[in-house]
């Protein structure tokens, strides 16, 4: 079971890298539909306590760029879905501390468990150490998004981030300094509010990646 207690605390409002891989080498996503599957079940956990901006599935590890939700949102998730613990306001405090941190365990321990059943296989999936590394700056989020998509071109994987379909670089690549499109409005992807000058920042230094 995937564990968060040696970890960052991922605390309301504010923005995380948060990065995990398999216990071992072997492969956490072995074809399309445990992508497809991976990816359902993080919206049906995170989205209710985090907003996505970027992610990158990979064979053995994955990355996303998250702001957990603000307290207000949090709490009202917790009453709906922790009722007990909810009516003790001591608890309630702690969970709004904890909660992103749960809820990304959920979403590991529900995956592993359908994947094992799904190719026959048994014991732990992923590494039980999971980073998530505070973004405390514009420039830094910026970057992030960059070092995000950059991912299976730095891993050899493809040529191009356009190449590999498991990322947020399709809807991302929507939006240029001549496109008003939002995030919002082309995916469940949360809409960063970045100036046109910025998203150019981050797609340039993907487009820069020489092929």
């Amino acid at each position: 079971m995937p564990s968060h207690s040696n970890n960052r605390i991922m605390q309301p409002g504010r923005c995380y890298h948060y990065y995990t891989r398999t216990n071992t080498n072997e492969k956490l996503f072995r074809n399309t539909d445990n992508f497809n599957f991976f990816l359902s079940r993080y919206q049906f956990f995170i989205n209710p306590v985090c907003r996505t901006f970027a992610y990158c599935l990979m064979h053995d590890h994955l990355h996303v760029l998250i702001q957990v939700r603000n307290e207000a949102v949090l709490t009202d998730f917790i009453k709906a879905k922790y009722p007990k613990k909810a009516s003790d306001s001591r608890e309630l405090k702690k969970m709004l501390r904890t909660i992103a941190n749960k809820e990304f365990a959920n979403l590991l321990n529900s995956y592993a468990q359908a994947y094992n059943k799904y190719h026959g296989r048994s014991g732990r999936l992923f590494t039980n150490s999971h980073r998530a590394r505070e973004i405390k700056s514009r420039e830094e989020f910026v970057n992030m998004i960059a070092f995000i998509h950059r991912d299976p071109v730095k891993h050899g994987v493809v040529q191009n981030p356009a190449e590999w379909a498991h990322n947020s670089y399709h809807a991302w690549s929507f939006m240029d300094e001549d496109d008003s499109t939002s995030l919002s409005q082309t995916s469940w992807l949360a809409d960063p509010g970045l100036k046109p000058a910025e998203t150019d920042i981050a797609l340039n230094k993907l487009r820069a990646i020489p092929a």
